[in-house]
């Protein structure tokens, strides 16, 4: 399998076969990590966090990704849309940041700002918390994991499955807090 193009990986993976994924993984982690380095000029966490919620939407993407292109110019145009989407939100906030060393953005400050605040921009933790309690016990153990800075690859040695079924899994928990704090707010 490791001979395929990276979009014949793709629809296998689209069509149920998770080593795909862990392929596709295998040959641009490191280009797409060195490469969010160099647009982000933080913290090692910062980086992990575009770097992982890449590989979220690109999960959420491959059904609909078509043959047009490279993936790993896909891999980087999402990861530099995310950088700048980051650094806009944080614009508003006003904490500042330089990406590219061209442009000046916004960074929050990681020993206030807490993760889950920052990927859903709510202030109210009790709503928080309820949210991550409507979770099922896997989204909630990778959610808590991954709020701990752990790498969604340690985190899938930890819960046993594979690295897909832990990206997955930290998928739906934002998606059903996002749900459960726009339906209860």
């Amino acid at each position: 399998m490791d001979e395929l193009s990276d979009f014949e990986l793709i629809k296998i993976y689209v069509a149920g076969e998770n080593r795909a994924f862990e392929i596709l993984y295998g040959r641009y982690r490191t280009f797409l990590y060195s490469f969010i380095c160099s647009l982000l000029s933080s913290n090692r966490s910062e980086v992990d966090d575009v770097f992982q919620n890449v590989w979220l939407r690109v999960i959420d993407k491959m059904p609909y990704l078509k043959e047009k292109g490279s993936f790993y110019g896909y891999l980087q145009q999402t990861a530099r849309n995310m950088v700048i989407d980051r650094a806009r939100s944080m614009k508003r906030r006003g904490i500042h940041v330089t990406i590219d060393d061209e442009e000046s953005m916004p960074l929050p400050d990681t020993n206030t700002v807490e993760p889950y605040f920052e990927i859903f921009e709510i202030e109210d933790e009790k709503l928080l918390k309820q949210a991550l309690a409507s979770l099922n016990e896997d989204q909630r153990k990778v959610w808590e994991l991954r709020m701990q800075n752990i790498s969604f690859k340690d985190i899938a040695e930890m819960e046993n499955c594979s690295l897909n079924t832990a990206l997955a899994r930290m998928n739906y928990a934002k998606k059903n807090i996002k749900l459960y704090i726009e339906t209860h707010s």
